[in-house]
């Protein structure tokens, strides 16, 4: 059975699949409003994913901008303030370790970039 936390209102604010605190409701699996509450999320759900995914798309053309302008000597890192460059650092850790990752598990007759000089790296983002 799904549990429920309801809003002042009375409406239900968050489902749950298990009882973790002491002030939910156990309802229905079928119950009309917890239906409506998670058809309602699911939508929101969409609508957010709508917007993220070109935003994370922008994020990583403007890391790729920033890593290239560093490579070329027309940016330092050192020029952006230190939260910045802590969260370019850790980004650039979390990419080369997904690539990788991506590398020991990839089938070598899949790689598209197979027979390509190092030269050649990088030229598809500009």
């Amino acid at each position: 059975m799904p549990f429920v936390r309801r809003d002042q209102s009375g409406k239900i604010s968050a489902a749950f699949n298990q009882r973790g605190e002491d002030d939910l409701e156990e309802v229905a699996i079928d119950d009309p409003e917890l239906t409506a509450h998670l058809t309602e999320s699911m939508i929101d759900f969409a609508a957010a994913r709508e917007w993220m995914e070109p935003d994370l798309a922008i994020a990583r053309v403007t890391e790729d901008l920033i890593e290239l302008l560093i490579e070329k000597g027309v940016f330092r890192l050192t020029d952006t303030p230190e939260a910045a460059q802590n969260k370019l650092m850790q980004r650039r850790g979390l990419r080369k370790t997904f690539a990788y990752v991506e590398n020991l598990f990839a089938d070598p007759d899949d790689d598209p970039s197979a027979g390509e000089s190092p030269e050649d790296e990088g030229e598809s983002y500009l």
